[in-house]
Order: C-alpha cells, then structure tokens, then sequence
C-alpha cells in the first residue's frame, strides 16, 4: 500500500471507531454534547480508542463513563 492509501486507510478506521464510541455514549447515556465529540475526536490512537471502548462497555454511570473519556483523551 502507499502511504497515502495508508494513511486514508487508519484515518477511517479511527473515524469509525470515534463514530462508535459516540453512538454507544448518546445510545447508552444519552451523552453527545459537543464537548464530549470534541474529546472523542481529538483521540486518534487506534490502540488508545480500543482501550477506551472496552472501558466504556463495562461502565456502568454516565459520571463513571466521563471520568474515562477525560482520562484517555490525548
């Protein structure tokens, strides 16, 4: 692949699983202030995103889901 390819190719990946993230958190918690995008988008780690979405599954508040969102932000 070229970097470019390669490049579009993680870009989507990590906009997916933002998309994800987000979807849980307004479906879940009814969570989506611009505020909480902002934090999501800024993350662009693949390997940090998957760390959270498994932290976020076992959640069990809005407070407690949060409190992660601000401890994985980059």
């Amino acid at each position: 692949m070229t970097r470019i390819v390669e490049r579009i190719y993680k870009d989507g990946i990590v906009e997916g699983k933002q998309e994800d993230i987000l979807t849980y958190l307004k479906s879940r918690f009814e969570l989506s202030s611009v505020d909480i995008q902002n934090k999501i988008e800024n993350i662009t780690d693949i390997e940090v995103l998957n760390r959270l979405i498994a932290k976020l599954y076992k959640a069990e508040t809005k407070t407690c889901a949060l409190q992660l969102i601000d401890e994985f932000k980059e």
